[in-house]
């Protein structure tokens, strides 16, 4: 499971029954996690409740990382993956043929990200975008 602990007592503040690795990503309002179960979830940082989740058809989804209101994430055996952070509505994917183990690297003075892929190789991508791209994602 994973649990929100209040840092004055250490009590339980809420519990979600869905356990999860590595590092996770937090904002004002919410959390965004790899969990065990082959799905990245965003949770709603005071209560606890499911937002939304993107599954995997195959492997792990690596540690987020966030982009311009997008979230970024790896999977073990499958591609790099940009989802908007609100919805988790798929936005775009890079495949490196082999998979991703590590947290993708945003470099956002300079537009790019950085990814390792499971052969050891290593890629820059433009990060950057146009406006026109994104608004059939803006509605």
């Amino acid at each position: 499971s994973f649990y929100a602990l209040r840092s004055a007592t250490g009590e339980v503040a809420w519990k979600f029954d869905q356990g999860g690795y590595g590092a996770m990503t937090v904002t004002a309002d919410r959390i965004f996690y790899a969990s065990s179960e082959s799905e990245l979830v965003a949770l709603n940082k005071a209560t606890g409740q499911k937002v939304w989740g993107a599954m995997l058809k195959t492997g792990l989804p690596t540690a987020p990382v966030l982009s311009r209101g997008l979230v970024v994430f790896g999977a073990s055996q499958g591609a790099l993956t940009w989802v908007d952070a609100g919805t988790g509505r798929e936005v775009a994917k890079f495949d490196t043929g082999s998979g991703i183990l590590a947290q993708p690297y945003v470099d956002e003075k300079n537009n790019h990200l950085y990814v390792i892929s499971s052969e050891g190789n290593v890629y820059a991508i433009n990060a950057g975008w146009k406006l026109a791209s994104l608004i059939p994602y803006l509605r």
